[in-house]
């Protein structure tokens, strides 16, 4: 009987920090770089998700793996968007939609 009691107490601080440890994993999977690639292997969306949600500058490219636009969200919402063509802004979205294109872009 004392070694089972024994072994209960070794195994009794394990059992507390198992859900820790499952709160560190569903952590690390909400806070990661998300990378989706196109049918050819390269890449097509690349961002950060911070607590599930979308953050910072997501990039997506299209299949030659040229940047087609660029959009930036703060913890989930959309704050801008840039579109591209040949390497050069065509045009910008702000938060409020007010869409801006660019002189000189040859679009």
């Amino acid at each position: 009987m004392p070694n089972l009691f024994r072994i209960v107490l070794l195994l009794l601080p394990l059992w507390f920090c198992l859900p820790a440890a499952a709160q560190t994993a569903t952590q690390q999977a909400a806070d990661s770089t998300v990378i989706i690639y196109h049918d050819n292997g390269k890449v097509k969306e690349k961002g950060v998700l911070k607590n599930g949600l979308k953050d910072g500058r997501w990039r997506e490219y299209d299949t030659n793996g040229d940047l087609v636009k660029m959009t930036r969200y703060k913890n989930g919402e959309f704050r801008w968007e840039r579109l591209y063509k040949e390497g050069k802004i065509i045009q910008i979205t702000n938060r409020k939609g007010k869409v801006r294109k660019m002189k000189n872009c040859g679009c």
